[in-house]
C-alpha cells in the first residue's frame, strides 16, 4: 500500500494555499496550530541510494496522523483536489479508515481515496532516489515537448512575408529591383536599430526601475506591519518562518511590489516582533525594512 492519499470535492480553497492546508489540517486534528516547519519539502537526490530509507527524518506537518506534506494540482478544474502525503504505509491506512466516508470540511463531505502513485515527498523519505529522479526528468522532458513550434522561425518567416509584399507594391510603382533592393535594405537597417533600442533601454533604466521604499519608520505601532525590500524569489512559506510569533494571523505578498504584509492578532504582538527583528532585517542577502503600515 501506497502512503499518499487523493481528496476531492473539497470546499473551494482560500486565496492563501498556506490558510487551505491550516484549514485542513485544523478540521483532520483540532489540536492542530500551525507550526514554523510546515514547510515545503526539499529534495536532495541522490540515485545511487535507491531502496534506503532516507537518514533525515521528515518534518511533520501533524503529529497524530504522522503527515509530512500536503501538495495540490495547479489547474482550475482540480482546484478542489489535493494530495496527503504521510511518513508510512501505515499512517496512511490508519488515516483511510477513520475517516473514509466521514470526513468533512465546513460541512462538505470530502471524497478520499489511495492515491494512484506516490508523492514526491513520499518517494524521497522512502529512499526512492532513482525512481524520484526518474519522475522529475520524465516532467522535465514532457515539459518541453510541449513548448510551442519555434518562435524564431514564426518570426523568419513573418518577416519574410512582408518583404515579398513590400517588393511587389514598389513593382507596381514601376521602381526597378536596384532601387527596390536599396529601399528594403534600409528599411530593416532601421527596423533593426529601433529594436536594438528598445531592448537597450531596461538594461538602461534599471535602477530606475527598482521598487522604491517608503519611509515607514516613523508610523505609530499597528497590528499589521508592512515589510518592503523582500528577495524577488522569496516565497510565502519562508515568510511565515521569519515571522511566526504569538499572534501571528497571517502573510500577503505582494510579489510584483517586493513587499508584504504581516497581521498580528493584537499591536502589542506586532510591537514584540518588530523589537525582535528590528527594523533592518538581513535576509537572503538582502536588507529587508520592517515597519508599522499605516492605519
Amino acid at each position: 500500500m501506497g502512503s499518499t492519499l487523493y481528496l476531492s470535492n473539497l470546499p473551494s480553497r482560500p486565496d492563501s494555499f498556506s490558510k487551505f492546508k491550516h484549514l485542513l489540517l485544523s478540521t483532520i486534528n483540532p489540536a492542530h496550530r500551525s507550526v514554523s516547519n510546515d514547510v515545503d519539502t526539499k529534495f536532495v537526490i541522490n540515485a545511487n541510494e535507491d531502496n534506503s530509507v532516507n537518514s533525515e527524518a521528515p518534518r511533520l506537518l501533524d503529529e497524530k496522523y504522522q503527515i509530512i506534506g500536503i501538495s495540490k494540482y495547479g489547474s482550475m478544474p482540480l482546484q478542489k483536489s489535493c494530495f496527503i502525503t504521510f511518513k508510512d504505509s501505515s499512517s496512511c491506512n490508519t488515516f483511510l479508515e477513520e475517516f473514509q466516508g466521514k470526513f468533512k470540511v465546513n460541512g462538505r463531505s470530502v471524497n478520499i481515496e489511495l492515491a494512484k502513485k506516490d508523492s514526491f515527498a513520499a518517494m524521497y523519505h522512502q529512499g526512492k532516489h532513482a525512481e524520484l529522479k526518474n519522475e522529475l526528468e520524465s516532467r522535465k522532458l514532457k515539459d518541453v515537448d510541449d513548448i510551442p513550434v519555434n518562435k524564431k522561425k514564426d518570426k523568419t518567416a513573418v518577416l519574410k512575408r512582408r518583404l515579398r509584399r513590400a517588393r511587389s507594391k514598389l513593382r507596381r510603382k514601376n521602381l526597378d529591383e536596384e532601387t527596390i533592393q536599396k529601399l528594403l535594405s534600409k528599411s530593416q537597417i532601421l527596423s533593426g536599430k529601433v529594436k536594438k533600442n528598445t531592448a537597450e533601454k531596461p538594461e538602461a533604466n534599471e535602477t530606475s526601475m527598482k521598487k522604491k521604499v517608503v519611509e515607514i519608520v516613523g508610523n505609530p505601532p499597528h497590528h499589521i506591519l508592512l515589510v518592503q525590500n523582500l528577495p524577488q524569489d522569496v516565497t510565502l512559506p519562508e515568510l511565515e518562518n521569519i515571522f511566526i510569533a504569538d499572534g501571528f494571523k497571517e502573510v500577503r505578498l505582494v510579489s510584483v511590489r517586493n513587499l508584504c504584509f504581516v497581521e498580528y492578532h493584537s499591536t502589542q504582538n506586532a510591537v514584540k516582533v518588530v523589537e525582535n527583528l528590528g527594523h533592518d532585517f538581513s535576509f537572503k542577502n538582502s536588507s529587508i525594512k520592517i515597519g508599522y503600515a499605516k492605519k
